[in-house]
């Protein structure tokens, strides 16, 4: 599934970085920029890649809310 890093470090943490992986709304748009599918307020991605749907590596998470939007919702 096509998708792009988000990278975050748990609030107030300073370990390591978490990575949260982001849906784009848009993937088959021949563009630099995807909206993501989740619809974050003025946020869009850059530089997408495939991930596994079933995402196992540790620190590495998707977001829910892209993950249960479907490949057409905005």
């Amino acid at each position: 599934m096509l998708a792009t890093a988000e990278r975050v470090r748990p609030a107030g943490a300073l370990g390591p970085l978490e990575i949260i992986w982001h849906r784009p709304a848009d993937a088959a748009a021949a563009c630099d920029y995807h909206l993501l599918a989740c619809g974050s307020r003025g946020r869009a991605c850059r530089g997408l890649r495939e991930v596994l749907a079933d995402l196992t590596e540790p620190g590495q998470r998707w977001c829910p809310a892209c993950r249960a939007a479907s490949p057409t919702t905005r």
